[in-house]
C-alpha cells in the first residue's frame, strides 16, 4: 500500500509493537548475532536493547513498520534501570533519528517529555530519505550516559505485491522506489487557509497573479518570475523585478504538495509565502497597506475581495491607514516603518489581515496548478496493470535513465515520492557563479531564522487553524548551524525539463550540465560542507543521456488554457 501525501499530518501512533514479530534487527527474535553490549538477544524481548554500558534497557512502541515516510510521528519510550530492574523516571533522554551508518540526520528535532513509570513520550520524528534508519537513544542520570541504538527497517518504498517487469530492466528494489513515485495523490490540505479550495478564491487568486498594478512601477506581476510559457517559473538565472533578487523562482507548478517554500524554506504555507514578494524592495516593491488601498479604491477588487473574505476596513482616512507603511525591523528609521508604527495595534492588524487574505486567494490559486499525468506515470500504471503494450511509452534509454535514478546514481534519497523530492534542505557543494551576489548565501539558515520570526506562519494570528496538525512542525525545527549553511530546497522534478536554468542561483543551463555536476562534483561549496549524501556518480556520456531522456519524461499533460491567463474579471 502505497504512503499518504507528503504532508505535516502528524502520525498519531497507536500500535504496540512489542509482540511475535521481528521488526528491530537489533535485539529482535532470531537474530542470531549478538548486540554490542554483549547480551545475548534470546534474553531480550523483541524491539529491547541494552545501553551500551549495560546500565539501561529501553524499548519503544509505536507505528507498525516500514515507519511512516515523510510525516510526523510519535513514538513512546520505556527505560529500566538493569541493576534495580525498577523504571527510572528521574533520567534525561534525548533521542535522535539518523540514516544507518551515516551521519545524515532527520530534518526536525525530536522532543522527549513525561518520564512517569518509566515511560517517555518522543513527538517530531520525520524521516525523509527512503533507505534504513537507526534510533539513537541518550540516557543520562547525572552520573553517566549511555546510548541504546534501534535499526529500523528502510522506509518510502512500496509494500506490496510486485508486479512483474516484462522489461527485464528493474530489480524488485527498483520498483519498489518506483511505485513510490506514481500515481501522485491530490494535494495535502491546507487547513491553515479556510478558502485554499474555494472556487471564487481561487479565481480571485488567479486575477491577482496576472495583475501588475500590485508594484511599484505597474510592470510586475507574480507571473512575471513564474511565466505559465516556462512551466511557472524563471527563464532567467535570477529573477527580475523592480530589481534583481539574489535566487532564481521556485515553480509555482505542483507547489501545493510543499512543507516549506522557497529555496530558504522561509516560510511554511503557500500563501505565507505569496506575500513576501510583495514588499520585497527588488521585486513588487509595494507596502501592504498599499496593497490594501488598491483592493479598496477598485470597485471589482472590493466586491470580489468581501464576496470570499469579510468586508474591507474602511481604508478613507489616509491618516490612519497610510498609503505607505509596513514593518521594517532591520531599519526602524525607515519611513515606512515610522508609518507602520504611528498606527494603532487594531489598524495594523485590519491591514495585515487584507495582506494575508490577499495571500490565500493567491495560493487557492497556486493550489490548481497541478501537473501530474506524464509518461512516466503512465509506464508505471502500464506496469502495476501488467499491459505490456504500454511500456514502449518510455523509450529503452528513458527505461535506463529511471533504473539508473533509483538504482546506481541513487537519486531516489533526495528525489523519491510522487513529487520526486524530500522536501528538505541539502548543501550540494555549489560554487558561485559571477552574475550571483558576493555575499555567501546562507540557506537553510537564513530560512530558519525567518520562519520563526514570522506572524505569517501556520500557528501564527492569521492562521485559519493555528492549532492544527500543520503548524506541528515549527515545534521540531533544528537551530540554525553550520549543518544548515548553505543548504537549500530539494525541488520537485516533475515538469523538471521546462524550467531550465536549474539550481538556487540559475547556476546549471541544462538538465546534462545539471547531471555532469552530479557526475564529477568538481565545486566547493562557498559556506558549510557538502551534504553526505551527495556523492560523486562518475557517469559515462550514454548514462547521462539516459538520465535526460527518463527527466523529459517527467512532464506531465499541459494545464487547460483557462489556468495560464488572466481572466476578465476578478470575479466568476
Amino acid at each position: 500500500m502505497q504512503c499518504p501525501p507528503f504532508s505535516s499530518i502528524l502520525y498519531r501512533a497507536s500500535l504496540p509493537l512489542v509482540g511475535a514479530c521481528c521488526l528491530i534487527a537489533l535485539g529482535a527474535c532470531g537474530d542470531e548475532e549478538r548486540p554490542e553490549n554483549g547480551t545475548p538477544p534470546d534474553e531480550l524481548p523483541p524491539q529491547t536493547v541494552l545501553t551500551d554500558g549495560d546500565s539501561f534497557e529501553v524499548s519503544w512502541e509505536g507505528p507498525e513498520q516500514p515507519l511512516p515516510f515523510q510525516e510526523l510521528f510519535e513514538i513512546e519510550l520505556y527505560i529500566t534501570d538493569t541493576a534495580s530492574d525498577e523504571e527510572r523516571d528521574d533520567l534525561d533522554v534525548e533521542l535522535r533519528a539518523r540514516l544507518a551508518d551515516s551521519t545524515v540526520e532527520s530534518p526536525t528535532v525530536p522532543r522527549v517529555s513525561g518520564g512517569n513509570s518509566g515511560q517517555y513520550s518522543v513527538e517530531g520524528l520525520l524521516l525523509h530519505v527512503p533507505q534504513a534508519w537507526e534510533l539513537l537513544v541518550n540516557v543520562d542520570d547525572g552520573d553517566q550516559r549511555e546510548t541504546a541504538r534501534f535499526e529500523l527497517q528502510p522506509v518510502g518504498r512500496y509494500e506490496g505485491e510486485l508486479p512483474p517487469d516484462p522489461t527485464g530492466t528493474f530489480s524488485d528494489d527498483d520498483l519498489r522506489h518506483i511505485l513510490m513515485m506514481s500515481p501522485a495523490p491530490k494535494p495535502p490540505p491546507d487547513p491553515t487557509n479556510e478558502v485554499a479550495d474555494d472556487d471564487d478564491a481561487a479565481h480571485l487568486g488567479q486575477f491577482l497573479f496576472f495583475d501588475e498594478r500590485f508594484s511599484a512601477d505597474g510592470t510586475i506581476a507574480c507571473a512575471s518570475c513564474h511565466s505559465p510559457d516556462h512551466g511557472f517559473s524563471d527563464p532567467q538565472p535570477l529573477s527580475t523585478g523592480i530589481g534583481t533578487t539574489g535566487r532564481r523562482s521556485m515553480p509555482a507548478l505542483n507547489a501545493a504538495y510543499n512543507r516549506w517554500t522557497f529555496w530558504d524554506g522561509r516560510t511554511d504555507s503557500l500563501w505565507a509565502q505569496a506575500l513576501q514578494p510583495i514588499e520585497s524592495p527588488v521585486e513588487h516593491a509595494i507596502t501592504r497597506t498599499r496593497l490594501a488601498h488598491l483592493v479598496y479604491e477598485d470597485e471589482e477588487l472590493r466586491q470580489a475581495y468581501e464576496s470570499v473574505f469579510s468586508s474591507l476596513p474602511d481604508l478613507s482616512d489616509d491618516a490612519r491607514f497610510p498609503l505607505d507603511a509596513r514593518p521594517v525591523p532591520d531599519d526602524p528609521a525607515h519611513e515606512h516603518h515610522q508609518a507602520w508604527e504611528a498606527m494603532s495595534d487594531a489598524d495594523r492588524q485590519a491591514i495585515d489581515r487584507v495582506f494575508a487574505n490577499f495571500g490565500k486567494a493567491l495560493a487557492a490559486y497556486q493550489r490548481r496548478l497541478i501537473r501530474n499525468d506524464s509518461d512516466f506515470d503512465r509506464f508505471v500504471a502500464a506496469l502495476r496493470d501488467g499491459d505490456d503494450a504500454d511500456l514502449d511509452i518510455l523509450s529503452d534509454e528513458a527505461r535506463e535513465g529511471l533504473r539508473l535514478f533509483v538504482d546506481d546514481a541513487n537519486c531516489v534519497d533526495c528525489h523519491g515520492g510522487h513529487q520526486m523530492t524530500n522536501f528538505e534542505f541539502h548543501n550540494l557543494g555549489l560554487s558561485p557563479r559571477n552574475w550571483m551576489p558576493d555575499d555567501p548565501d546562507r540557506g537553510r539558515s537564513a530560512g530558519l531564522e525567518g520562519v520563526i520570526e514570522s506572524d505569517f506562519t501556520a500557528r501564527g494570528p492569521f492562521s485559519d487553524a493555528p492549532d492544527s496538525d500543520a503548524a506541528l512542525l515549527l515545534d521540531f525545527l533544528p537551530e540554525p548551524a553550520f549543518a544548515t549553511d548553505g543548504a537549500f530546497k530539494t525541488p520537485g522534478l516533475r515538469n523538471v525539463a521546462e524550467r531550465a536554468p536549474y539550481m538556487h542561483g540559475g547556476h546549471l543551463a541544462t538538465l546534462e550540465e545539471t547531471i555532469d555536476f552530479y557526475s564529477d562534483l568538481q565545486e566547493d561549496p562557498p559556506v558549510g560542507l557538502r551534504d553526505p549524501l551527495v556523492q560523486q556518480l562518475n557517469l559515462t556520456r550514454d548514462e547521462v543521456s539516459a538520465l535526460v531522456a527518463f527527466m523529459e519524461a517527467l512532464s506531465g499533460d499541459p494545464l487547460p488554457s483557462e489556468l495560464t491567463q488572466a481572466p476578465d474579471t476578478p470575479s466568476r
